[in-house]
């Protein structure tokens, strides 16, 4: 049975760029826990390596070396997982801008919807066995150091060591992916910032996010 890779966040974390480094740079073709993901977008989907499961549900991983699934919700085995996190108040203003959840669900969460640090929680990434903790930022910032942690990691030598730059991924889609100068985007207000950290600040120093 070839192995399964878990790629895990919580949503708007980061976890569509890293589809694209699996794809681009280690040849890892990726599928997703739902039935449809990327909104449809065939480059986008292209670039991410999706695969498509069949109308019966079965997903074809081909010869590959590790299946590589993505998810946003709790483990549901001990296999190896990448776990990304980003920076709770970035990654709840984006999720809101995709999924226009009210932001005060968001920031407190609700039953079958953890708050940032409750995502973080299920996982636990920085004591579960098996697990790769990355960071959105620090991957932005030196993606080759981020490829070869992946690679060492996985035991798959990179056949590429770059991906598209955010502004040519966001030329791609826009929706998923979207330029740090896209309009429109949620900004939380001072009182919204002081509640999150009220429901997620612990993690947030935990994880290297100061106030």
């Amino acid at each position: 049975m070839i192995p399964v890779l878990w790629l895990a966040s919580y949503p708007r974390s980061g976890n569509t760029m890293m589809r694209i480094v699996l794809a681009q740079c280690f040849g890892l073709p990726s599928a997703a826990i739902y039935p449809e993901d990327l909104g449809g977008n065939r480059a986008l989907q292209k670039l991410t390596g999706r695969l498509a499961p069949s109308p019966e549900g079965v997903i074809d991983f081909g010869k590959v070396p590790i299946r590589v699934l993505k998810t946003h919700g709790r483990p549901q085995d001990g296999s190896k997982a990448i776990y990304m996190v980003r920076n709770g108040i970035d990654a709840t203003a984006s999720f809101h801008d995709h999924g226009k959840i009210p932001i005060e669900t968001l920031i407190c969460g609700r039953p079958g919807l953890p708050p940032w640090s409750g995502h973080i929680a299920w996982w636990d990434p920085r004591s579960r066995a098996n697990t790769l903790l990355l960071r959105y930022e620090d991957v932005v910032a030196d993606i080759e150091k981020s490829i070869d942690a992946i690679a060492d990691f996985i035991g798959v030598a990179p056949r590429e060591r770059a991906i598209p730059s955010r502004d040519e991924l966001a030329a791609v889609d826009g929706k998923w992916v979207r330029s740090a100068s896209a309009p429109g985007r949620t900004t939380l207000s001072a009182d919204q910032i002081d509640r999150f950290w009220q429901h997620n600040g612990t993690s947030m120093l935990e994880y290297g996010y100061s106030s």
